[in-house]
């Protein structure tokens, strides 16, 4: 059938201060867009870095397209802001920039004739950003995408995350053995000395052991595989991998359970590891020299790293996966007292847009996710 999605904007988003040495803690910048969901999921500020020359910089996401944010007025949701005293301004309209160019239509070509295409469309959620020195560099969840955006404000595609298959669920009801596609949902980036790393959710199916840290340096590949939803990354100062999973049993599981795992950065034994600047972590760490396998600290034995894997070749989709009815809108029966309510299309069958503390284990398929999903 078909069902309709209210949300709320309002300005309680903040970012805190958390003082290390003791001194007092508090909220830093407040008046902040937060999109809250019927279903009580809260999409708005997502991720804070700051530049070379002490600047905040803070990432908003939504989860839709231009539309939708027009609706709530707001034009600082899915987008790059910079924070300067307390002048909060638009760097860069990340969400705009999706609606311009799509980038991740390429995922559609070359399909065979009559297959659903992989991407539908205009979808952004910008969740997460880091610093290439001067540049930002950002992950949209929803356009499947990393940008850089450069001081002045100018947005440039630093590449699209590959899509994968998986098997379909059962309760797709497809035949045994069917394989449908999944979106990449990049959800984290950090610098690895002057190579830009980036860890990906992936969309519906949430395929288990599918998920990814990838080295962008032209092309996207594959560093370390074997994760399931990934939703941050960082490196330690000895140059060690951190990654955190949001479940890694898969978003379908009937309890999801998160976890992190370590991939330890080991010298050759003839050498030593040396140090290198990185000027957008500020600071110096261990030079990159080879990579251990990784393990998780909820159970070593799982080794869920691979070094030097590859992304699986694309294969023919099969079955049309698109139901015949889409989802409508249905306007709010009144606005909040708050801030302003509307009404939009469930989300729930496109391959993102929602955070991921939002998804449960469903008995049927209404999975969440922060980035795009595959069929609706």
């Amino acid at each position: 059938g078909e069902e309709a999605y209210d949300f709320c904007h309002e300005t309680t988003g903040s970012v805190t201060r958390i003082d290390l040495d003791g001194d007092e803690d508090g909220r830093v910048v407040e008046g902040l867009p937060s999109v809250v969901g019927d279903e009580g999921e809260v999409l708005g500020p997502a991720d804070v870095a700051f530049s070379p020359d002490d600047v905040m910089h803070i990432v908003t996401g939504l989860g839709g397209d231009v539309e939708e944010r027009d609706s709530a007025g707001d034009e600082r949701i899915g987008g790059v802001l910079k924070v300067e005293g307390e002048t909060v301004t638009v760097l860069s309209d990340l969400l705009a920039f999706e609606a311009a160019n799509d980038p991740d239509q390429v995922y559609n070509e070359g399909l065979p004739e009559g297959a659903p295409p992989i991407s539908e469309g205009i979808d952004s959620n910008p969740y997460a950003l880091t610093f290439d020195g001067p540049d930002v560099l950002a992950v949209d969840a929803g356009g499947n995408d990393v940008l850089r955006v450069a001081p002045d404000g100018t947005t440039t595609v630093e590449a699209v995350i590959p899509y994968g298959m998986a098997e379909a669920p059962p309760f797709l009801g497809l035949p045994p053995g069917t394989e449908i596609p999944y979106q990449a949902v990049p959800t984290a980036v950090e610098m690895d000395g002057e190579t830009p790393i980036v860890g990906n959710l992936t969309g519906f199916p949430f395929p288990v052991g599918e998920a990814n840290v990838w080295e962008v340096d032209g092309e996207p590949s594959v560093i370390h595989d074997g994760f399931t939803n990934i939703v941050d990354i960082d490196i330690a100062p000895n140059g060690d991998l951190y990654v955190l999973e949001f479940a890694d049993n898969g978003l379908l599981a009937e309890t999801p359970q998160a976890a992190w795992s370590r991939c330890a950065r080991t010298a050759p034994a003839s050498t030593s590891p040396t140090a290198t600047s990185s000027p957008s972590r500020g600071g110096s760490r261990s030079a990159p020299t080879a990579w251990s396998t990784c393990r998780s600290c909820r159970s070593p034995a799982r080794a869920p790293g691979r070094s030097g894997s590859s992304i699986r070749p694309r294969r023919p989709i099969r079955p049309p996966l698109r139901p015949a009815t889409r989802p409508t809108f249905r306007a709010p029966t009144s606005p909040t007292s708050k801030g302003r309510c509307t009404g939009r299309p469930s989300s729930a069958w496109r391959s993102g847009a929602r955070s991921p503390a939002s998804v449960t284990a469903p008995s049927a398929p209404t999975p969440r996710s922060p980035g795009r999903r595959s069929p609706r």
